[in-house]
C-alpha cells in the first residue's frame, strides 16, 4: 500500500484539476454542452426572462455587468409594496 502510494502522480492530478478549474486559471471560458444550450434558449431569452420579476432583476443585472452592489443588498420592491409588520 505504501509503495502504491509513492508511485501515484498526485502533482499531476492536482495540477491538471486545478488549471481546469475557473476559479483558478485566468482564460476561463464558459462551455456550452449541447443539453444547457437547448434549455439557455428556451428558458434564458430576454423575452423569457421579461415575463417574471425576478427574471427583470436578473435581466437588468446581467446588462450592467453584474456589479457587487446590484447583486448584493439591492431592493428591488418599492417601499410602498413591502410587507409592514407590527412593531
Amino acid at each position: 500500500m505504501l509503495l502504491g502510494c509513492t508511485f501515484r502522480p498526485f502533482g499531476a492530478v492536482v495540477m491538471s484539476v486545478r488549471n481546469n478549474c475557473p476559479w483558478h486559471r485566468s482564460n476561463w471560458r464558459p462551455v456550452y454542452f449541447p443539453f444547457f444550450v437547448k434549455h439557455k434558449l428556451k428558458h434564458n431569452t430576454p423575452e423569457a426572462l421579461m415575463k417574471s420579476r425576478n427574471g427583470r432583476c436578473l435581466l437588468m443585472r446581467r446588462i450592467l455587468r453584474e456589479k457587487p452592489f446590484l447583486g448584493w443588498n439591492h431592493q428591488c420592491t418599492p417601499r410602498e409594496e413591502r410587507v409592514h409588520y407590527p412593531l
